[in-house]
């Protein structure tokens, strides 16, 4: 699967194989690869998350706002681009945000 950013097309690719240990997804702007974690491979830790399908959907906006800012210029040279904590605000109030403009004819 492919998704259009800002012109460019990124290869969305879904599985554990070839993700960091310690990491639920990357965007690798070098290549225009973003791999997130499908939680296919998850056993049934109780500490683990419930919905994994929504916490997937979570990771995948994250990694595409990452994709965003790359393509607009903000890569590693920018402090505030490459804060997880935005990226992460981006990509959860994303969806609320796009609602808020549709009821309002603001798209």
């Amino acid at each position: 699967m492919t998704v259009n950013v800002l012109g460019t097309e990124y290869t969305l690719a879904l599985g554990r194989d070839g993700l960091r240990e310690d990491a639920d997804g990357i965007c690798d702007d070098s290549v225009k690869l973003i791999h997130v974690d499908d939680y296919q491979d998850r056993g049934s830790d109780p500490a683990d998350k419930k919905d994994l399908d929504a916490q997937m959907r979570k990771n995948i906006r994250h990694e595409i706002v990452h994709a965003f800012l790359y393509e607009s210029g903000l890569g590693e040279d920018s402090d505030w681009a490459t804060n997880e904590e935005i990226v992460d605000w981006i990509a959860r109030q994303g969806p609320k945000i796009y609602k808020a403009w549709q009821e309002v004819n603001a798209i």
